[in-house]
């Protein structure tokens, strides 16, 4: 887990929530957070939303813009309370949103079950690969299986083609030959 959080007492406090289930890594900024997540994408990323020189929705946008990390889910947490606040959050393409004070107990769900999910989609992207690769080989040989029946069969017009050229270059001759074998025996 990557927690980013600018207030000490509050990063300590999470992380030792969730250290006793997670390995988790606390920074004190945004900034130091996405550097973090580009260098080793975690299982999931816990921000704080106000921070200084990388603000909570400054990282979501720049996580949600880099290929590696764009499908980690995010939780951002937050003081102001209210309804417009999680839609800000989850607008800006945060996964869930948490409102400080938070209890420990609803904390850990709540990044258990965007880690499990996570794990979840990644596994699933990756059997979809698989099959995709697995699919693709299928396809090839039956491209190249294809491509040799054309092959097969352009020689076999070509093999014709000889034989009734020579067929008819020596349909004369027999032609010729059989009729000096009825005049002289």
């Amino acid at each position: 887990i990557l927690l980013a959080d600018d207030n000490a007492d509050m990063r300590h406090y999470i992380a030792g929530i969730l250290g006793e289930v997670y390995d988790v890594l606390a920074v004190p900024d945004g900034q130091a957070a996405l550097e973090a997540a580009r260098a080793a994408p975690p299982d999931l990323v816990l921000s704080d939303i106000m921070m200084p020189r990388l603000d909570g929705f400054g990282l979501v946008k720049a996580i949600r813009a880099d290929e590696r990390t764009r499908t980690l889910p995010i939780i951002l947490l937050s003081a102001r309370a209210g309804e417009e606040s999680a839609v800000e959050s989850l607008d800006a393409g945060t996964d869930d949103f948490l409102v400080k004070p938070f209890s420990a107990r609803e904390l850990l769900a709540r990044v258990r079950i965007h880690v499990d999910l996570s794990r979840l989609r990644r596994a699933w992207e990756s059997e979809l690969e698989r099959r995709i690769e697995e699919r693709t080989a299928e396809l090839r040989q039956a491209q190249q299986a294809a491509l040799q029946q054309e092959r097969l069969s352009a020689l076999g017009q070509m093999a014709s083609g000889i034989a009734h050229d020579i067929n008819n270059a020596i349909s004369p001759i027999t032609l010729y030959v059989e009729s000096l074998l009825e005049s002289d025996p």
